[in-house]
Order: C-alpha cells, then sequence, then structure tokens
C-alpha cells in the first residue's frame, strides 16, 4: 500500500524552525541570509523526490536526500574528534531538555567566526511509524551524521541492535561544535530544570578568558554520503534560489568594503 505523504514545504512550523539562524539549539543551522522562502524551495524539492519514489514503489522506506548548492548555506556543527586540536576538553550537555527530543550530547566550544560552513543540505525522510502517513524526519545543514542512539528493550531483534550500535559509534567519535550564546541558553534551560550547570559554566568562562580560541585543528569538507539521493534543483526553481542568494551576498560584500573603506578613511584624518 502506497504511504501518504505530509508535505514538509506546506508545514509552517518545520519551515520556521529551519530557516532561522538565531536559534540557540546547539546544532547545524541556516546561515543569516537564508530566508524562508530559500527553505520552503529546498523542502519542495525533497517532497517531490520522495513523492517520486512513493509513486515507484509504495513504501520506500528510509531516504537521504542531498542537495547541493552553489554557495554555503547552512554551519556545519559536528565534527570528528580527530579534528579537534590535541587537549580540547569537551563539555556534556542535555540538549533539548525537557522535550522528547531531549538528548545529553558532548561538544567543544568555538567562535561563530569559526563556524564551518556548508553548502550541502540534506532531507531525511520516511514512513512514520503504522500510520500509513510519511515525510520528513529531519532537514539537517552538513553532515547527516546518525540519529542518537536509543535504549533497546531486551528482545530487540539483530538488525535493530546493529543500527542502533553504528549509531553509539559514531556518537563516540563526533561532538557539537557549540557557540558561546548557544551554551548560555543551553545552561540556563538546564539550570531551570535543576541541573547542576558548575562544569558548563566554567568551561564557559575559561574560554572567553582565553581569547576564543578555535578548536579545530583541521576540517574536511563535507561530501555527499553513500546512502544519499543526489538532487538539483530545477531550473526555475535554482534561477530564483540563486538569485536571491546572490544578491544578498552582493548586499554583504557591499556593506563589507564600506566598512573597510570608513577605517581606512578614519586611519588617514
Amino acid at each position: 500500500m502506497a504511504l501518504n505523504l505530509l508535505k514538509a514545504s506546506e508545514n509552517a512550523d518545520h519551515l520556521k524552525r529551519h530557516a532561522h539562524s538565531d536559534s540557540l539549539t546547539v546544532g547545524s543551522k541556516a546561515l543569516n541570509d537564508i530566508k524562508e522562502s530559500d527553505v520552503a524551495q529546498m523542502l519542495k524539492v525533497f517532497d517531490e523526490a520522495y513523492a517520486d519514489l512513493i509513486a515507484k514503489e509504495g513504501n520506500p522506506g528510509r531516504k537521504e536526500f542531498c542537495l547541493q548548492c552553489d554557495r554555503p548555506v547552512g554551519t556545519d556543527a559536528v565534527i570528528d574528534k580527530a579534528d579537534l586540536k590535541k587537549g580540547t576538553k569537551t563539555i556534556s550537555l542535555i540538549r533539548d531538555i525537557g522535550t522528547s527530543y531531549e538528548t545529553e550530547v558532548q561538544a567543544v566550544l568555538i567562535d561563530p567566526k569559526d563556524m564551518p560552513t556548508t553548502n550541502l543540505v540534506y532531507g531525511i525522510y520516511g514512513p512514520y511509524g503504522p500510520t500509513g502517513n510519511a515525510g520528513i524526519y529531519t532537514m539537517i545543514y552538513g553532515d547527516p551524521g546518525k540519529p542518537f542512539p536509543k535504549k533497546l528493550a531486551a528482545d530487540a531483534d539483530e538488525k535493530t541492535k546493529a543500527a542502533n550500535a553504528e549509531c553509539e559509534k559514531y556518537w563516540k567519535n563526533h561532538v557539537f561544535l557549540c557557540t558561546p550564546d548557544e551554551l548560555k541558553a543551553t545552561i540556563s534551560q538546564m539550570s531551570a530544570a535543576g541541573k547542576d550547570v558548575s562544569k558548563q559554566t566554567a568551561a564557559l568562562l575559561s574560554f572567553e578568558l582565553k581569547g576564543k580560541t578555535s578548536p579545530i585543528a583541521s576540517h574536511k569538507e563535507v561530501q555527499p554520503t553513500k546512502e544519499a539521493v543526489l538532487l538539483t534543483v530545477p531550473n526555475k526553481e535554482k534561477e530564483s534560489l540563486q538569485s536571491a542568494l546572490a544578491k544578498r551576498q552582493q548586499k554583504t560584500d557591499q556593506v563589507q568594503t564600506a566598512i573597510v573603506v570608513n577605517k581606512i578613511q578614519k586611519k588617514e584624518r
């Protein structure tokens, strides 16, 4: 029986969640110049790709769609521990505390100016349990990584156990890159929930006193995963998206040039 697709591009809450670059949840997010209309176009491409698979297969299961844009569109806030500077200390945080997504994660602090960016956007789709409906699980900028591992029932089948073990292995070797503002927001949420935040507060103070040095030793540009279904934006929408991004980039460049010129003029005076 064919699945019924619930379109992410028509979900206002989903659009806002992924279009807001000012979100203080630890993790990858859109860059400042990515607008809700840009995200809507990306989600439309993902929706149509999964709808095509439903038409062909009925129930295509979980799928990763990867859209490669012509310029950076988001932050890549997950990094392999091997790419961190020697001696970098991780911080234990509770992400999305008080929600159904609550998860304990490891993170390292980074100044926003040092945050890696990416031109890859992923749409992860699949069935919503036994409901007969399907749609987007999440939209991710950069490395899609693995889902957080779960506590499995003792009678879980071997396939489920193997998949969960892969998730555990991934998150054992990867951490989030977290800005000071994101850490402050997380500390506030954890404190409100009655958690001890002394270690997190000390890490924040130490980072700021030491000049906010980047923790990254090397950064590999993210490449599409082997599982990803590579997509391209249809010409009409591609022109619209690229035009909007190019205009905002031009405006940013003009502002930055004006700032530099102003500084030079002040020095000459």
